[in-house]
């Protein structure tokens, strides 16, 4: 916020000011706040349905499925770790969703394995903002978007 004011980007007006007409608080901090607010209702969301999925056993499942194309290639879990967080990623459009889920059957993959606690994190995430360009929600929304009214 003080380099906004002192680079003479903004004014005290751009980041927060009390809309008198609407009887709201408005600017740059409160549209933070909100944007955050719906972040962590999807993030909680998210928790909750892999909590539901621990449980249920669906985890055990995928990674029984993941450990039989795996075996004992660090490679092979490299390439699963990135199809699964890349697969997630398409459902949900969002990096940080993504993430979040595949991070228990990450988190396994790599013990199990001895994969270095930074490596597995960290290979996954460079590759999913070009994937998030290809996914069919991303797609559909663009054109659904770039349609004038008729």
């Amino acid at each position: 916020m003080p380099i906004i004011l002192i680079s003479g980007l903004g004014s005290w007006i751009d980041i927060i000011y009390i809309n008198a007409d609407e009887g709201t608080l408005d600017g740059a901090l409160t549209d933070s706040i909100g944007g955050y607010v719906d972040m962590a209702v999807l993030t909680m969301l998210i928790l909750s349905a892999s909590h539901i999925m621990r449980v249920g056993g669906a985890f055990d499942k995928i990674k029984e499925i993941a450990f039989s194309f795996i075996k004992d290639s660090a490679r092979r879990a490299e390439l699963v770790i990135c199809g699964f967080v890349a697969t997630l990623n398409v459902f949900t459009i969002v990096n940080t969703a993504a993430e979040i889920a595949a991070a228990p059957i990450v988190s396994d993959i790599s013990k199990k394995l001895k994969i270095h606690p930074y490596r597995g994190p960290t290979f996954s995430t460079p590759l999913l903002p070009h994937w998030v360009t290809f996914s069919p929600g991303a797609a559909a929304s663009s054109s659904v978007s770039s349609r004038s009214p008729t």
